[in-house]
């Protein structure tokens, strides 16, 4: 399957549940392997000239073959395996910089600050394009889904998913003190300023 193929290698937590694996859509990967594709038919139609100029022809015409198909090798796998996975605990970002290099980010779900979901162009607006950046509560750390289909989706599970955890830990009375001050600093985000001062000045009991 395509989602054990991709999430393998990962060590998931207790009661850790994947919900989601998103990928670039195949816009994309179709971008990506049109040169090569296009490298590779040229390579074709000189298959005659560059036979009639003996070993080294023959030699040119290898040589282009292999470094053409090893750049359409290289844009389907980097496609294919670099993928955001969504657990019911965090995010996983897999990004596949070649055949055998591959870097791993993640952010637990009660970290995140901002989900933001940006669509840009005709081809975004008519393919329903889009990426989504998830930044983390105070930190620099930044994940960004570029080109993934009906960003606005995954936006929405992303929250919802955090939403799901912030409450099951409230309902459960464990939540620690980092994520009770995140959790306060998501209320007042929410409420502005003022409101959020006027809430705590009224649960006080001040006038």
């Amino acid at each position: 399957m395509i989602q054990d193929s991709i999430v393998k290698n990962l060590v998931l937590n207790t009661d850790e549940q994947i919900a989601r694996v998103v990928r670039q859509s195949s816009w994309r990967l179709t971008t990506n392997t049109s040169w090569p594709i296009i490298l590779i038919i040229l390579i074709f139609f000189l298959f005659y000239p560059l036979f009639r100029l003996g070993i080294w022809g023959k030699a040119i015409f290898f040589v282009l073959l292999c470094f053409s198909l090893g750049w359409l090798g290289r844009a389907i796998i980097r496609w294919y395996f670099t993928s955001l996975v969504i657990t019911n605990q965090r995010l996983i970002d897999l990004d596949q910089r070649g055949f055998f290099a591959r870097v791993v980010s993640e952010l637990t779900l009660n970290k995140i600050d901002e989900v933001i979901c940006q669509t840009n162009g005709l081809i975004g607006a008519v393919g329903k394009l889009g990426q989504v950046i998830i930044t983390a509560l105070n930190s620099p750390t930044k994940i960004i889904a570029a080109d993934v289909y009906q960003p606005q989706q995954l936006q929405q599970l992303i929250l919802r998913l955090r939403d799901e955890q912030t409450q099951n830990a409230l309902n459960k009375n464990q939540l620690t003190a980092e994520e009770l001050v995140n959790l306060v600093k998501k209320i007042k985000t929410n409420l502005g300023e003022e409101n959020f001062r006027r809430v705590i000045s009224e649960s006080s009991g001040d006038k």
